[in-house]
């Protein structure tokens, strides 16, 4: 099982991104409300990913909660198997069960709640806050998601009082270069609204529009009861 040394002190204000797996730690901050890993995962894993979203493939999204101890066994069942990239499924299902352990280590969860969907259009394309204690997310294909500083976006216009106008025209944020964004592979944990002592903090983002024709391959894991 994933074990992690959680930092001692933060080194940053409202986001915190690193190239090691231990910045997750720094959600635990008070300051904090989104940290991210980039990193990088082999051309295998992409080689499947496109597999699963090519005109030859009937699967499209997998819904479930999961035990760290049987990650891997269960999502080796409920995923394709394809001639040729056999190594490609093992190191997805390999990195989706290693995260499902830091997920559940890190906020000492029985189990996690599991989305791996296929998706080729914006699910959120406004910048909004999640309802929830912490949600991780990462793209296995495909762009990662957009995010804002905290001192780059105005609360007060997000969500409905958008009406029909784009973010920045309803004066969500103010200027293009505020609009950060993950790569694919990256891994992010966003702070809720209801992570205790964060309402009305929780981490600013919104989904990226994937290009025409193309598709996004996302996990994203939740608290589970």
């Amino acid at each position: 099982m994933a074990r992690f040394q959680r930092p001692l002190r933060c080194t940053s204000t409202s986001a915190l991104l690193g190239d090691n797996a231990n910045v997750l730690t720094h959600i635990y901050d008070a300051s904090i409300n989104l940290v991210a890993w980039r990193r990088s995962l082999a051309d295998e894993v992409a080689d499947y990913a496109q597999f699963l979203a090519s005109a030859d493939s009937t699967w499209s999204s997998l819904q479930c909660r999961l035990e760290p101890e049987a990650a891997y066994q269960a999502l080796a069942r409920e995923l394709p198997e394809v001639p040729g990239k056999m190594a490609g499924k093992a190191a997805l299902i390999r990195d989706a069960a290693e995260l499902v352990d830091m997920f559940c280590c890190l906020f000492d969860l029985p189990a996690a709640g599991l989305r791996l969907a296929l998706v080729n259009s914006a699910m959120c394309p406004k910048f909004h806050t999640d309802k929830v204690p912490c949600r991780l997310v990462t793209s296995y294909m495909g762009p990662g998601s957009e995010w804002l500083y905290n001192h780059q976006v105005e609360r007060s216009r997000m969500g409905h009082r958008t009406g029909s106008k784009a973010d920045r025209d309803a004066g969500v944020y103010h200027d293009d270069a505020a609009v950060q964004q993950l790569a694919q592979h990256d891994v992010v944990l966003l702070k809720g609204e209801s992570w205790l002592g964060n309402e009305g903090n929780g981490a600013v983002h919104r989904s990226p529009t994937p290009a025409a024709g193309s598709s996004r391959l996302l996990l994203t894991l939740d608290f589970s009861d």
